[in-house]
């Protein structure tokens, strides 16, 4: 777990920056899912975050939990995975 943080502090944001500055974006087909009471779900607008870094967004939700979606919000979670994947 700890790795991640490390990663981020030492390279992924230079990584990043670079990425964006070059016009890379994530092209596959993406689902926004986040919790609509954690930091992230309460201080951003994935629907206008999300199209700078990403090409195929076919749908976002914000399930009724904070960080841990798919431990704080179970049934709507793989609700909202299974209709994902069915398609």
């Amino acid at each position: 777990m700890c790795e991640d943080y490390r990663v981020t502090v030492s390279c992924d944001f230079e990584m990043d920056i670079a990425d964006f500055n070059a016009g890379k974006r994530v092209a596959c087909l993406s689902f926004l899912l986040r919790g609509a009471t954690g930091g992230v779900g309460r201080n951003h607008n994935a629907k206008q975050v999300w199209p700078k870094y990403a090409t195929d967004i076919v749908g976002t939700f914000a399930a009724p939990s904070g960080l841990y979606v798919h431990e704080e919000a179970t049934k709507e979670t793989l609700e909202i995975m299974q209709k994902f994947f069915a398609n």
